[in-house]
């Protein structure tokens, strides 16, 4: 009984003070799962192919410069045993700008690559961003979260669904220039 009436000695002021508190406006709240609509939209889809279609042409590039890199190679090889020293090292040298060049190319390749998907998906992020402001100042919201932020929520928030829907609609395919 003692710690009850300490309790309430402490509570009470507390509770007056949590009267003269006035209320807010509530806020509304949305959700959205980018990540989904990053992977499973139709224009992220098609991202994902031509970037496939794009990393094996590149990768058919690349092996053919490996594949004359190794016959030159095996040509340098058989030399060492029967030309001069003089020739061989000529040959040694001439092979060695080859090497250097095949790998500069392939890292331009590469590059190349990442940066026309980086493009594309940019793209794909700045029409997410657009329709997501776009039904956020329709229906009234005061926040919208990226579902990657969010432990728990409930289907009532969620407007990934709306936004995939507008998002196909409106951007079925992205190009990816490579």
């Amino acid at each position: 009984m003692k710690y009850i009436a300490i309790l309430a000695f402490f509570l009470l002021p507390s509770l007056a003070l949590a009267e003269d508190v006035p209320a807010t406006d509530s806020v509304k709240i949305a959700v959205v799962d980018i990540q989904q609509l990053m992977g499973a939209s139709k224009a992220a889809k098609s991202i994902q192919s031509q970037g496939k279609s794009l990393r094996n042409k590149f990768q058919k590039k690349i092996k053919k410069i490996e594949d004359d890199l190794k016959k030159t190679e095996k040509k340098l090889v058989s030399l060492a045993k029967g030309d001069s020293q003089a020739d061989f090292e000529k040959k040694k040298k001439e092979f060695q700008k080859k090497l250097i060049n095949g790998q500069k190319e392939a890292q331009e390749l590469n590059k190349k690559l990442d940066k026309a998907l980086g493009n594309a998906l940019n793209k794909l992020r700045d029409q997410i961003v657009k329709i997501v402001g776009n039904i956020s100042t329709d229906n009234g919201y005061d926040l919208v979260i990226s579902r990657a932020d969010v432990v728990i929520v409930s289907k009532k928030i969620d407007i990934t669904a709306d936004v995939m829907k507008k998002l196909n609609k409106k951007l079925s395919t992205v190009k990816v220039k490579g």
